[in-house]
């Protein structure tokens, strides 16, 4: 085997287990945020233009929820996730709720962004789970 190739089988491996922490993280913010009241309609809606993690309503108002997933050992590396909603993610995410909602006219039309974040162990355990409403 040539280091290309068991260069790429790492990068598979990282990507795999990153998705996998990720879901991981997006699970604890569903279940939480069902706990709390809301009513989830999609999770990983997907158009051409990108991805919501969670769209949710609560008291007639629509949800969009962005969750950030960092490991314990990743916080030194990457920093806290509340760090990584950049303005440029914050504009796209906005663009992406006019489309769901063009896609699904009948929802609320009151909105806002929350952000998630989830902190999990190296076994998957969430650590630590931060809600915050009306991000932006």
């Amino acid at each position: 085997m040539n280091r290309h190739e068991t260069q790429g089988n790492h990068n598979r491996r990282s990507s795999s287990l990153r998705i996998q922490r990720g879901q991981s993280g997006e699970s604890f913010a569903t279940q939480y945020l069902i706990e709390q009241g809301y009513s989830i309609l999609s999770q990983n809606w997907r158009c051409k233009h990108g991805e919501l993690d969670v769209v949710a309503t609560i008291n007639n108002q629509l949800v969009i929820i962005e969750v950030r997933t960092r490991t314990i050992t990743s916080l030194s590396s990457f920093g806290i996730p509340e760090e990584s909603i950049t303005h440029y993610k914050q504009n796209k995410l906005r663009k992406l709720a006019l489309l769901y909602m063009q896609r699904f006219p009948d929802l609320p039309r009151s909105i806002h962004f929350d952000c998630i974040f989830v902190i999990i162990n190296e076994q998957n355990e969430c650590i630590k789970l931060s809600h915050l409403k009306d991000a932006f």
